[in-house]
């Protein structure tokens, strides 16, 4: 963890205390701010721990043509780009698990400032999105469920078109990247997770899943 995402992380602590006292002395409102602060912290930590990821795929990406390119007949450059490639796919992987536990943090927060008061269109205005084209494009499934799966299940904050394509980490798109990849974990560390989660989520998480796992294969 770097010093920005340490000093973000203590100050996110401070005002989860904050909200604490807040509740306790039946100030919903000043709670409310409160949580919602914290999720600003979270949010800019997810979105450095994206750039960590798109970083550190990068370099792997790179280091896997530069071992194309070598004379694999040579034992000792072929156990140098082995020893490489384990070491970047770790720092990847590293980065991925750090994203992820952003997002489970983000998804516990977005249930708090839920329950402490905070309106789906006060989630829209967090995610910069228009609230009445959020609410035609929801349908029966998106109603009620928690701020979290509804950031994931309409991808709030990401604002660039997808049609058939992948969801790319280049889009600045902290919520969704960090909540989805804490889901792709727990599908993946989870048995029978699956079976509670709908399938257009899964279908949304494949691609994530298919493509950790052709990494690892390379």
């Amino acid at each position: 963890m770097g010093r920005k995402d340490r000093l973000y992380l203590k100050k996110a602590k401070a005002y989860n205390a904050l909200a604490i006292g807040y509740l306790i002395g039946g100030e919903d409102e000043l709670a409310k701010k409160a949580v919602g602060t914290m999720i600003v912290f979270s949010r800019l930590r997810a979105r450095m721990a994206v750039n960590r990821c798109i970083a550190a795929e990068e370099a792997f990406d790179a280091a896997m043509r530069s071992s194309r390119l070598r004379d694999q007949e040579d034992d000792a450059a072929f156990e140098e780009d082995r020893s490489r490639m384990e070491q970047l796919r770790l720092e990847y992987q590293q980065a991925k698990n750090e994203l992820a536990n952003v997002g489970h943090e983000l998804c516990r927060e977005l249930r708090s400032w839920e329950m402490c008061g905070a309106t789906l269109q006060e989630l829209c205005n967090l995610c910069n999105r228009d609230y009445e084209q959020v609410v035609k494009k929801m349908n029966r499934r998106d109603i009620g469920i928690p701020f979290d799966l509804f950031v994931a299940s309409l991808l709030l904050d990401y604002k660039a078109p997808l049609g058939d394509a992948a969801l790319s980490m280049d889009v600045d798109a902290p919520l969704t990247h960090a909540i989805l990849e804490f889901q792709v974990h727990a599908l993946l560390e989870m048995p029978g997770l699956n079976e509670r989660v709908g399938d257009e989520m899964v279908e949304k998480l494949a691609g994530f899943v298919g493509r950790d796992s052709e990494a690892e294969k390379e």
